[in-house]
């Protein structure tokens, strides 16, 4: 034992010490041991064991009373720990009891991680993480700190919750009932519902978007260029299209097919309407008719075969072949033949049907009723002629 006074220093031997009252007057320190069995007090630091000074020291007790130790047991029931705080004295037991629950593991109130994001925390498992920017350096496990909710499995991040942007990301399947959420970047949706929202392609431009209405539509910019859709209070189905619609089957035994109820098929266009076919191309029905638009615009209905007209019907009623007319039934004509440059055609009238023969006095004589023809066609007879001798005026 080594007593140092200020003046000097001295090592008495002291078996015994007893007594009461028994000072020691300025005293400046007081040292037992050394190394890791050193004890020391002295008036410059405070009170400290196991090392040769008081910041390596495993105990200390400073003259603020901060204490230092690696761990406290209390050995009984009855011991308590008391703590001053706000100018109240309070049982430690007591302390512990108001902050955690022991009997149903649970913690109570007050408790924080300190000021930076990632320094404390709650954890489990043996997952660690950089203190300074929280990213995963191994393990496995969970912890919560200031920074937000994160799961790994063998140092890979398995999900996250950021406290403070509120961004959440999953490595696998997330359930639930219900739900709300608000911008969706990017994903697949499998076995989905979706009620009463607007799904579009792309938030500008050229853009398929579907919404709370019965249509599917198309936008370019802000100008909706096509859509499908059924009419309101209607089971019609309506596709619009700024450029066209255009219905194809160009694969290898593909065709289009258009099935109609007894409501019938119809369409409506504005401009023309055009049907090419490779091969024959067939309308069949009970009563078939054909209109053209009487709109004094040349629009003359055309047939052509091989690229070369075969046939026209102009906007005026005359129909102009290219060949012969053949007839199953009758040919009638309310007006008059012409002939092909207009004019009315020349009548000829040298031909005749003979319709008695006689011999009288060794004359042969007949009778015959003239014909009239226009154009090549019969047009019509004269009265019957009388006896006519035919070696003479034949």
């Amino acid at each position: 034992m080594s007593l140092f006074t200020g003046q000097k220093t001295w090592t008495p031997i002291i078996e015994e010490v007893t007594g009461n009252g028994d000072t020691l007057n300025n005293l400046q320190k007081l040292t037992m041991g050394a190394g890791s069995s050193r004890w020391e007090a002295n008036i410059s630091d405070g009170m400290w064991l196991g090392a040769d000074t008081f910041a390596t020291a495993p105990f200390s007790v400073d003259f603020l009373g901060n204490l230092l130790a690696s761990s406290v047991t209390i050995k009984n029931s009855t011991g308590s720990v008391l703590i001053d705080s706000d100018s109240s004295t309070q049982d430690f037991v007591q302390v512990l009891n108001s902050k955690l629950n022991t009997e149903t593991k649970k913690i109570l109130s007050d408790f924080d991680f300190g000021t930076t994001d990632y320094a404390g925390a709650v954890k489990s498992g043996d997952i660690t993480w950089n203190s300074t920017t929280g990213a995963i350096t191994g393990g496995s496990g969970v912890v919560v700190y200031r920074g937000g909710i994160l799961g790994a499995k063998a140092g890979v991040a398995q999900f996250t919750l950021n406290a403070s942007t509120g961004d959440a990301t999953f490595a696998g399947t997330v359930a639930g009932a219900s739900g709300t959420f608000g911008t969706v970047t990017s994903g697949t949706f499998t076995g989905c519902t979706f009620t009463g929202n607007t799904f579009q392609s792309a938030l500008a431009g050229l853009r398929v978007q579907l919404d709370n209405t019965q249509y599917v539509k198309w936008y370019d910019g802000t100008d909706r260029i096509a859509s499908i859709g059924v009419l309101p209070t209607t089971d019609k189905l309506t596709i619009t299209a700024d450029g066209g619609v255009y219905v194809s089957a160009t694969g290898s035994g593909d065709f289009v097919s258009l099935q109609a109820g007894t409501g019938g098929l119809s369409g409506l266009s504005n401009g023309a309407i055009s049907f090419n076919a490779s091969s024959n191309f067939n309308i069949t029905c009970d009563d078939c008719y054909v209109y053209y638009n009487d709109d004094n615009d040349s629009s003359d209905c055309i047939w052509v075969s091989n690229t070369t007209e075969r046939m026209k019907l102009d906007q005026s009623g005359n129909l102009t072949v290219g060949a012969e007319i053949n007839a199953l039934g009758n040919i009638q004509c309310g007006g008059t033949f012409e002939s092909s440059d207009g004019t009315d055609g020349q009548s000829e009238n040298d031909f005749g049907l003979i319709t008695s023969v006689r011999i009288e006095n060794s004359v042969l004589q007949a009778k015959y009723t003239e014909l009239s023809f226009k154009d090549g066609l019969y047009v019509g007879k004269n009265s019957e002629t009388g006896w006519i001798d035919m070696d003479t005026n034949w």
